[in-house]
């Protein structure tokens, strides 16, 4: 039998992804960008793969990239062996905005908390979701990349 889920859930979710987007104006920088400047903190280097974990076309990474070195807060480094290949790392800058922005959400989810006047350790509770997210985001762009739908029965 698979969990129910009431209506407002997905709602839920989305409200609380637009409270982390209207945080990051204040730092210039949307919902995607956040996600490319984490994505390169954990370890991704490679702009196809930031393509694949963002669910975006090349053109559409590279021209957020490029506005992101622009900005100074994203260096491409060329692959010493292979000069098609380049890597993306984080500047200084891009350290230090990425760190700011991300304590300025996690105050804001503690505010949505408090408001709620829930458990603390609901963020905690949100945290162990992480590992089967990505695992759900890989599976559907694998269902996706295959012309079919995500099985329920995963």
């Amino acid at each position: 039998m698979s969990p129910r889920l009431s209506k407002s859930t997905v709602t839920t979710i989305v409200r609380l992804s637009k409270i982390i987007e209207i945080v990051l104006v204040d730092f210039g920088l949307t919902l995607n960008q956040f996600r490319l400047l984490s994505l390169v903190e954990e370890g991704v280097t490679s702009s196809t793969e930031v393509g694949v974990r963002l669910a975006m076309k090349a053109p559409n990474v590279t021209a957020m990239t490029n506005g992101l070195i622009d900005r100074g807060l994203l260096v491409r480094v060329q692959d010493s062996e292979d000069r098609r290949k380049a890597h993306l790392t984080l500047a200084d800058d891009g350290a230090t905005l990425l760190a700011k922005a991300d304590q300025r959400c996690h105050e804001a989810l503690l505010h949505v908390v408090e408001h709620a006047q829930a458990s603390p350790n609901l963020l905690d509770q949100l945290d162990a979701w992480l590992p089967v997210l990505q695992t759900t985001a890989t599976d559907l762009r694998i269902s996706l990349a295959e012309g079919s739908q995500l099985s329920q029965d995963r």
